[in-house]
């Protein structure tokens, strides 16, 4: 369950930043009432409490510096600007969980003068501090502890809460309230601390333990240097000037290592490898074993952020559960599962093979594997010829075989007419299947149509889909589509049907800039999966058979178009395909059941 702000109250939280950031200078009564409405938001976004403490600090060194005088005229500092930047962004899709006390994981934490320690069920880190952190305050160095113990222990954890036991106040309240105002440095690195979080989804809470009772504190004052021996750094600069600069260093720690990137003996929050017998733990989920692959071949989070970015949300929900399987496989075979050769992927594939997996399951759990694998067996003979011996003892065959007729569909909505009588839901059903058969989109693309890309022209309407959708890629056409008005069988025209779809629909929408809202109160925007339920109800009703799906509008259209003599190159660019594209004679073209034109004109004739 989740607690979300009314789209007014975003609407108006939204209008309050975009004036602040474009003001030079604002009154301190200003940013006090900024503050004041962002707070008030803050248990119904996520992470919010995150994101107001600059504008806090200019706030009250503003009042000190002018005798509490709210009148005062102040200069937004970047910090704050950036502050507002994350509310923009954040506030018209912002939502937050109700949270529960039932926590993934337990991890104790403790730091003394020398160094640190951490506990998470039968696990245990501990390491020194190097000789800058040992001059530091010890209320930094418990948070810093805290950080050390997650990035040990939770390191490739996702959507998870963590519990962290910790026997210091400050610490507990920076880290409960998101930081603060009084310890500028304290803030800061509870910031990175929360953002750390953000990336992997995870949400914190701390506990206060008595020392005493503090597990982690044996760990913290381990005192034993004989384990932190290093090369002295102008023996190493030599080496370095003779030899050129190493890759790796084997074997280092947080405080000794020579290398950005380095393997420890025992458990250490940076190193890129270990030897502590750990094991893999359980599955951390699809998004956290992707970025950890490419953080394995060292590159800077920025760049990972850009990596993962050109993999979509449904790539990652489909690869879930491959990586799930290749995961246990792994596990049950003590294998590490970032850097695994041929032999132990075939035995993989085989043993799903084995449970009945088909050749295209077994294609989608290859390519997740070679996604986080460190060893390239994308050209892998070995396994080219095993997906060979696949097809010929389990050959694939098309998901359907024939398509149903799209006149079954059209006689049935020409019925539901005039438009006037129809009820909002009836009204919407027969506006989406007409789209879906007029313009051979797919079901994403329906969902992404937007007022402000349909443009009315004298001879019809002029649809364009700027987002990005599964089949975006440089150099490739969006998805667009042209409805003239119709002649004949005019109560199928899906110009006019739009047009009045979109009068009807004025009043109720609000802001929302989708064309399709759903029917039914409080008239929001759809997802993909709406409009997927909408064209089944409507082939249903037409007395289509269950076996097809909402995805085969796109057969039975284009097969219609085809059967109707439409050129092959307006189909092809009517469902954005490449004019080289063997997608529509392999998978689309099918028998239906029972001189050049556009193409809704050709599937409604």
């Amino acid at each position: 369950m989740t607690l979300e702000l009314p789209q007014e109250k975003r609407v108006k939280i939204r209008e309050m930043i975009d004036i602040l950031l474009k003001m030079e200078r604002v009154k301190v009564k200003v940013i006090a009432k900024c503050i004041g409405v962002l707070v008030a938001a803050c248990p119904a976004v996520a992470y919010g409490w995150l994101y107001y403490k600059h504008l806090e600090l200019i706030k009250r060194n503003a009042l000190r510096s002018n005798f509490k005088r709210m009148d005062k005229w102040i200069t937004l500092s970047l910090e704050a600007k950036e502050e507002l930047k994350w509310w923009q962004s954040q506030i018209l899709i912002a939502k937050n969980k109700i949270r529960s006390s039932n926590f993934d994981l337990e991890i104790f934490s403790n730091a003394s003068t020398t160094g640190w320690g951490a506990i998470c069920g039968n696990k245990k880190a501990n390491g020194f501090w190097n000789r800058e952190e040992r001059e530091i305050h010890i209320n930094f160095l418990e948070i810093k502890a805290a950080f050390l113990a997650l990035k040990c222990f939770a390191a490739h954890s996702l959507n998870k809460q963590i519990l962290l036991r910790i026997d210091n106040i400050t610490a507990l309240a920076y880290i409960n309230k998101m930081g603060g105002i009084k310890h500028k440095e304290l803030h800061a690195l509870t910031k990175v601390i929360w953002e750390w979080c953000i990336e992997r989804e995870i949400w914190i809470f701390a506990e206060y333990i008595a020392s005493k009772e503090n597990i982690a504190d044996e760990g913290s004052r381990i005192t034993n240097v004989d384990t932190e021996w290093e090369l002295a750094n102008f023996a190493f600069q030599k080496i370095v000037k003779e030899f050129g600069y190493p890759s790796i260093d084997l074997f280092a720690s947080r405080v000794n290592h020579k290398c950005k990137r380095y393997c420890s003996w025992d458990r250490d929050p940076d190193a890129q490898e270990t030897n502590a017998p750990t094991g893999l733990g359980p599955y951390p989920g699809g998004r956290s074993v992707i970025r950890q692959s490419f953080k394995k071949k060292n590159l800077e989070e920025t760049t990972i952020d850009i990596m993962t970015s050109s993999i979509t949300e449904s790539t990652t929900k489909q690869y879930n559960t491959s990586l799930q399987y290749w995961w246990n496989f792994c596990k049950d075979k003590e294998q590490d599962p970032y850097y695994a050769e041929e032999d132990i992927v075939i035995n993989c594939l085989t043993k799903k093979f084995n449970e009945g997996a088909a050749y295209g399951t077994l294609n989608t759990l290859r390519s997740a594997i070679s996604l986080i694998n460190q060893h390239d067996n994308s050209n892998s003979s070995l396994i080219n010829r095993f997906f060979k011996g696949v097809y010929k003892l389990r050959p694939t065959a098309p998901k359907y075989c024939s398509t149903w007729n799209v006149d079954d569909v059209l006689d049935m909505l020409e019925t539901w007419s005039p438009l006037e009588s129809l009820n909002l839901q009836n009204l919407t059903l027969k506006l989406v299947m007409l789209l879906a058969l007029g313009s051979a989109f797919r079901v994403q693309s329906l969902a992404l149509i937007k007022l402000n890309n349909i443009k009315k022209l004298p001879s019809g309407i002029e649809i364009r889909i700027l987002d990005l959708i599964k089949t975006s890629k440089p150099g490739a056409a969006q998805p667009y589509a042209f409805f003239p008005f119709f002649t004949e069988r005019t109560s199928l025209c899906i110009a006019r049907t739009l047009l009045y779809y979109m009068q009807a629909t004025k009043d109720i929408r609000g802001d929302t800039q989708e064309l399709f809202i759903s029917f039914k109160r409080p008239y929001k925007k759809i997802c993909s999966q709406s409009i997927s339920r909408w064209l089944k109800t409507v082939m249903r009703e037409a007395g289509i058979s269950e076996e097809f799906t909402a995805h085969s509008t796109r057969h039975a259209s284009t097969s219609k178009a085809v059967n109707q003599g439409l050129d092959i190159s307006i189909i092809k660019n009517a469902a954005t395909w490449s004019e080289k594209s063997k997608v529509f004679s392999k998978f689309y073209n099918r028998p239906i059941k029972g001189n050049e034109r556009n193409f809704a004109e050709t599937v409604f004739s």
